[in-house]
């Protein structure tokens, strides 16, 4: 039998028991009720709603602007409460919501400024708001000379050079939307500021014009100019990149004329070191780019940027290669040209001897010679003709170009420009339309006491006659 005092350990043991599973699981009750208070809480946080109007518009017309004195539009006035009621503060209708969402109203805008509305919610809360609608443009784009480059013997590309009218008080800047590009009154459309034009006659002359139409329907016609396409096909523009720091300064063999003016030095990468070769001129469908990275002995058709490996005296070259015939440019070898202040930066080559382009031109020492990269051609070079010092002399000077082949008695273009009697107070830029296949310059320049003068010298898309800083 069991005595006495086991039982009351029994029972000791069982109320303990029953304390101990009443307190822990009180305590999981108060864990989920605090738990269950902290959501119900964060819920009706994220529920509450911001008593804010927002207004927006869209304009009926999907082109948004018009060069018409009047414009509809729909403006869109919201909040997430509901709105009571809506006024336009110089109106005296009051529009009555019920407590909606969302109201869309038509309106007609007859100029451009901003429109102030007086929204009460649904709980009664007033605010003013401003919205400024400009969509009334009847300025015309700007007077415009469109330019011509990457000539091909097939074709050249059309550069719009257009700009939309000035915003003023009455009208907004829609912006330039397309083009319509005309060559000898064939029409060819695109919404890009350039037009490549192809399955044009060789060496034979057009004239181009363009129409831009800003967003709003304005329109402008730029002036007629003459474009020619080549009677030679252009090799193509290419560049190498590298890691410049450890490159080898050679002083080249004569300064070459680019884009970006003058450069006397050439950068010569390590041997084995791998360069990027990227061709930037855009060409024709008709026209296929080739390279070689052997000095000509194996040619590979070019698609994009490519890696090569240099081999010592740079034989990465790069030509033109026409489709349609057995047509192919000069071979152009791809070199980094770079400008110093002073040739002594460079280093003399022997691979880069001071040679001149034929014999006939040994006996002219005085002036200077210059090469003609091939992405000058059929563009403008340009002299700065100013000249350094207080002098107060009169400043002479002319330029002459040539092909590879040309000679001296009968060079591609003969005194071009004229630098005759020129004050050398005053600042002038001359320019001059560099043939195609234009290989070398000769500058000649000098004040009435025949000291001579070098002065700036690029080529560019257009011509600079006249115009300062530019």
């Amino acid at each position: 039998m069991m005595t006495k005092e086991k039982r009351k350990i029994i029972v000791f043991v069982l109320i303990f028991f029953i304390m101990m599973l009443l307190f822990f699981t009180g305590i999981k009750i108060v864990k989920i009720e605090t738990r269950f208070n902290m959501l119900k809480q964060q819920n009706e946080t994220d529920n509450i709603v911001e008593d804010t109007t927002i207004i927006t518009y869209t304009t009926v017309d999907p082109e948004g602007y018009t060069n018409q004195n009047s414009m509809d539009v729909i403006i869109e006035i919201s909040n997430p409460i509901g709105i009571k009621s809506i006024q336009k503060v110089d109106e005296n209708t009051v529009i009555y919501a019920n407590g909606k969402k969302d109201v869309k109203r038509d309106y007609k805008i007859t100029k451009n400024e901003t429109h102030t509305f007086k929204v009460v919610s649904k709980s009664g809360k007033e605010e003013i708001k401003d919205i400024y609608i400009g969509r009334i443009d009847k300025i015309e784009p700007k007077d415009f000379i469109p330019s011509i480059e990457n000539i091909t013997i097939d074709g050249f590309t059309v550069v719009a050079n257009a700009e939309d009218g000035d915003a003023t008080e009455e009208s907004v800047k829609s912006g330039i939307k397309k083009y319509d590009f005309y060559v000898n009154n064939t029409k060819y459309q695109s919404n890009k500021n350039k037009c490549v034009i192809t399955e044009l006659k060789k060496n034979t002359e057009y004239d181009v014009y363009v129409i831009a139409y800003d967003r709003a329907g304005n329109s402008k016609k730029s002036n007629v100019i003459k474009a020619k396409t080549g009677s030679v096909l252009y090799p193509p523009v290419a560049k190498i990149t590298f890691n410049e720091e450890n490159a080898t300064k050679k002083v080249a063999d004569y300064p070459m004329l680019t884009m970006s003016g003058m450069k006397n030095c050439i950068l010569e990468p390590n041997e084995g070191e791998e360069v990027i070769l990227e061709i930037t001129s855009l060409k024709s469908d008709s026209v296929d780019y080739c390279y070689s990275d052997d000095g000509g002995i194996h040619w590979y058709n070019y698609t994009e940027p490519i890696k090569i490996s240099y081999k010592k005296d740079n034989l990465i070259d790069v030509k033109s290669v026409s489709k349609n015939s057995n047509v192919e440019s000069d071979v152009q070898n791809v070199k980094k040209y770079v400008s110093y202040d002073n040739e002594l930066t460079c280093a003399v080559s022997e691979s880069l001897p001071k040679t001149s382009y034929d014999n006939d031109l040994n006996t002219y020492s005085s002036g200077g010679y210059f090469r003609i990269d091939s992405e000058c051609w059929g563009k403008y070079l340009n002299i700065d003709c100013v000249t350094k010092g207080d002098y107060i002399y009169k400043l002479y000077g002319w330029i002459t170009v040539g092909t590879k082949n040309g000679r001296w008695d009968n060079p591609l273009a003969n005194y071009l420009v004229r630098l005759t009697g020129i004050d050398v107070s005053k600042h002038c830029i001359r320019s001059l339309k560099l043939p195609e296949n234009s290989f070398w310059g000769y500058t000649y320049s000098g004040t009435g006491n025949m000291d001579y003068r070098i002065y700036e010298i690029w080529c560019g898309e257009q011509d600079l006659t006249g115009k300062i800083n530019q």
